[in-house]
């Protein structure tokens, strides 16, 4: 079943919220991960900014959603888009039932609960009063309240958090690791020396890190892949600028100007919304031209 066939067969709740959880799936790749600005998805759902924040919240209380915030690369100001990572299997909360109006249901205080003489609460079916005059007959399911405030479900919501000390790979981290041809030791140590120096926080870093190593797939067959007229050291230097690019490295202090005018180029043409392999293509594409510029502008010089 496809991520969008998924996302239509889910209740959640609310006619907007759906039509935000359907976006993202259109918008998710076969690892179910997307990248939509705020007003990307209101332009598609015709709503506000203010909603889609609202019912992205809602879908990441839900288990539906993990939202990555990613930090912009002006010396940290502003943002880009948000990475999501879509989870349409998990077991739908309470949350996802429709809601029903206040109005169809009368109103009933704690105390209005019938107790016997032996003081335990009456598991008894309730009944609406009919007056006599009135021919229906009609009757409500009990409505159980949770008992001292506790949530009825026991999952809790998980509460994005820093990094933590005892974060460790773990064997199908090596696994992945292994199969993709990547080392797994040297990852992990760029994997949290990006994270710890930009705070970022996630509800799961395991699965944070999975991301990581495909990411890390990525560059490293891309890496193999040469421009015409480019060597090696090109390529690598090409790669490395991608991924400050992107966030997945940090930033230079002072890059080169070759740097600074493919990453002009790239935000222009609005690459960071491409899909991973599209925006390693494009950006090949801009840096190849930049530095073609760059040379002609040195032999006219």
């Amino acid at each position: 079943m496809t991520l969008m066939a998924k996302a239509m067969a889910i209740k959640v709740g609310n006619p907007v919220r759906k039509l935000v959880l359907i976006k993202l799936a259109d918008n998710a790749n076969d690892n179910g991960e997307c990248w939509p600005s705020y007003q990307h998805i209101a332009d598609h759902c015709e709503c506000s900014k203010s909603a889609v924040r609202t019912h992205i919240e809602a879908l990441i209380g839900m288990g539906l959603l993990v939202k990555e915030n990613r930090i912009g690369n002006n010396n940290g100001k502003g943002n880009k888009s948000n990475v999501y990572y879509l989870n349409l299997n998990p077991p739908m909360s309470a949350e996802s039932t429709p809601p029903v109006s206040s109005k169809s249901i009368d109103p009933m205080s704690p105390k209005s609960t019938a107790m016997p003489s032996g003081g335990t609460p009456c598991a008894a079916t309730w009944q609406t009063p009919v007056p006599s005059d009135d021919t229906r007959t009609y009757q409500l399911e009990p409505v159980i309240e949770p008992i001292g405030g506790k949530q009825t479900s026991d999952r809790k919501i998980k509460r994005a958090t820093q990094l933590p000390d005892d974060f460790k790979p773990s064997d199908s981290h090596r696994a992945m690791a292994s199969e993709f041809g990547v080392d797994i030791e040297l990852e992990f140590a760029q994997f949290c020396d990006y994270h710890l120096a930009k705070g970022t926080t996630f509800k799961s870093w395991p699965a944070a890190f999975n991301t990581w190593l495909r990411n890390a797939k990525k560059f490293s067959s891309n890496r193999g892949q040469l421009s015409k007229g480019e060597t090696a050291g090109d390529t690598t230097l090409r790669d490395a600028a991608f991924r400050r690019f992107i966030g997945s490295a940090l930033p230079l202090r002072e890059p080169s100007a070759l740097e600074q005018a493919a990453r002009k180029a790239a935000s222009m043409a609005n690459v960071s919304k491409m899909s991973p392999e599209w925006a390693q293509k494009r950006w090949n594409s801009i840096w190849t031209e930049a530095e073609q510029r760059q040379g002609a502008a040195g032999e006219a010089a």
